[in-house]
Formats: C-alpha cells, sequence, structure tokens
C-alpha cells in the first residue's frame, strides 16, 4: 500500500505539473480573450457528439478462422458552466457512452447476442463560492452509474448507481473559457446500490470520508485539441457494510484517475484517446486499467 501510495502521488504531481505547464505554453486567443473568465451571468456551454464503427465480415467458406464483427460506440459529452453571480460559479459536466460489439459464432452462420463495450453516465455538478480569497468553500454533487446491467436473463437499469455529495475548499489555479484547473478538498460521503448484490453483500451501502479531486481541461483555439483530466482520492472512515468486510479493505485510499484527448482531424472527424486507471481495494486488490482508442463522426456545438 505504500508503495502505491508513493507511485499515486508521483502520478499525481507529473499530471498537474504537465497541465500547468501546458496551459502556461498554450497561446492566448486574438484580443486577450483567452485570458479572462467568462463574465457574471455568462454561460459557456459545449456539447460533443461522437458515433465510432468498426465492421468486418466473413463467407461461410472464408479459409481461416476469422468471424464477423460489428462494434460501435456513441459517446456524449456535455458541459454548462457560469459565473451566475460574482461570489457563485456553477459548473456542470455529463458524460454518456454506450457501446456494442456483434459478432458471429464460429461456423458464421449466426449472430451472438451483442455484449456491452461501454456504458457510463457520469454527472458532476460544483456550486463554487468566489469570495475572492485562496481558496473557495464549495459543494457538490456527482453521480456515476450505468444505463443497465444485464445478469441471465434479468436487466435492470441504473445499477450500478453511486451518487456522492461533497463540501469543502477549493482552488482555481485557472479559470477561463478554454483552460481550468480546479483542486477540490473536503469531506465527503456516497450512496451505493447494486440491485445484482448477493447477500451476504448488501444491496445499498453508505461511506463517507475525505475526497481530493483535481480536474483539469486545456483546450487550443477553436477546441482543434482538448486534453481533459481528472484525478480523485477517496479516504474512507466509515462504511456501513464493513461487517461484511473482515478484511477492512474499505480503509484503504481509493484512488480513479481519467483521462482523455481528442482530437479534430476536420470539422467532422477525430481521434479520441481515453485512459482510465481505478484502484480500489474492495473490487480488485491490483489496480484496474481501461484504455480505447477510436476514430469516428463527430459533431461538437
Amino acid at each position: 500500500m505504500r508503495t502505491f501510495a508513493r507511485r499515486a502521488a508521483i502520478v499525481g504531481a507529473l499530471l498537474l505539473g504537465a497541465s500547468a505547464a501546458g496551459a502556461q505554453d498554450a497561446p492566448p486567443a486574438a484580443g486577450g480573450a483567452e485570458a479572462a473568465p467568462p463574465a457574471v451571468g455568462e454561460w459557456v456551454t459545449r456539447v460533443k457528439l461522437g458515433l465510432s464503427l468498426t465492421q468486418s465480415s466473413f463467407t461461410k467458406n472464408w479459409a481461416g478462422s476469422e468471424t464477423g464483427t460489428v462494434s460501435w460506440l456513441a459517446v456524449g459529452d456535455f458541459a454548462a458552466d457560469s459565473q451566475i453571480r460574482p461570489r457563485l460559479k456553477l459548473t456542470n459536466a455529463l458524460v454518456l457512452a454506450f457501446g456494442q460489439t456483434h459478432q458471429q459464432d464460429a461456423a458464421r452462420s449466426v449472430w451472438l447476442v451483442p455484449t456491452k463495450s461501454a456504458d457510463k453516465i457520469k454527472y458532476d455538478g460544483v456550486a463554487r463560492f468566489t469570495l475572492g480569497g485562496w481558496v473557495d468553500p464549495f459543494i457538490a454533487l456527482n453521480v456515476d452509474t450505468e444505463f443497465f446491467q444485464k445478469v441471465g436473463d434479468v436487466s435492470e437499469i441504473l445499477t450500478p448507481l453511486t451518487i456522492g455529495e461533497s463540501v469543502g475548499m477549493a482552488r482555481a489555479f485557472y479559470d477561463t473559457k478554454t483552460r481550468s484547473l480546479v483542486s477540490r478538498l473536503g469531506f465527503a460521503v456516497r450512496q451505493k446500490n447494486d440491485r445484482f448484490a448477493v447477500a451476504p453483500v448488501e444491496a445499498r451501502t453508505d461511506d463517507g470520508g475525505f475526497e481530493w479531486r483535481t480536474t483539469g481541461r486545456f483546450a487550443s483555439e477553436g477546441d482543434k485539441t482538448v486534453f481533459k483530466s481528472q484525478l480523485t482520492a477517496f479516504q474512507a472512515v466509515f462504511f456501513s457494510g464493513s461487517d461484511q468486510d473482515p478484511q477492512d479493505h474499505w480503509k484503504t485510499l481509493d484512488v480513479r484517475w481519467e483521462n482523455g484527448l481528442s482530437n479534430k482531424i476536420n470539422k467532422w472527424m477525430s481521434v479520441d484517446v481515453y485512459l482510465e486507471y481505478l484502484f480500489d481495494e474492495q473490487l480488485n486488490k491490483a489496480g484496474q486499467l481501461k484504455e480505447t482508442l477510436g476514430i469516428g463522426v463527430t459533431a461538437q456545438l
């Protein structure tokens, strides 16, 4: 655990250093608009819709062991931020992603039941009270779930579902229309509901503890290249299902590091890379890694 903590600290430092360096090196927009934050009452909204598709097929008499596949992924990335009052800043971010993979059987005669390749609903809303000090008080709401989960012949929507509320202090290192880096430290409580939990594991659990979350977004002019990153560390101090965890895995530090890089080839095409690292001993004693790379059609509003 000490080794992992050191590695997490190094990774976090490298992330923040690279982000800060990138923000300092990024050229300002014409007229100096890049250097100024949005005006009071102005909403900065971003909508990005993407669809990628991969397909292959073979005839039954194809001399090989390959089988046909069809994979598709649809992604929606939404954001709405506003300094609605001189002392109140609201930020809202919603990510929707869903994809499936369809594959033929070994004889290439029928198509098998599709499997999910992506399924995510994630919302992050923050109200930050900009009082002019070195740090600002904040309250936040987070929702993390999936469109549906299927076990056997039973399907349930919005499961597993995690809702978190946090309060604490935040520091905005950058806060403009295209560049932002905000770090938050506070106390958070989470409610988790998994309808497929098997006894003695409880379907509904609650925990609470200290949370550090740093979110950054850095974009070039016209959002041609956008890098987004979020690093979250959560240290629980209580857990309602502790009696079902005799090895006290819930007491270890949870870390999630999400990174996304998007680069527009032209008006309708982009290359997107996503990398996520998750360490949660209640799920797995080893760290988990997710990576996706796609080229697809995008519409940016």
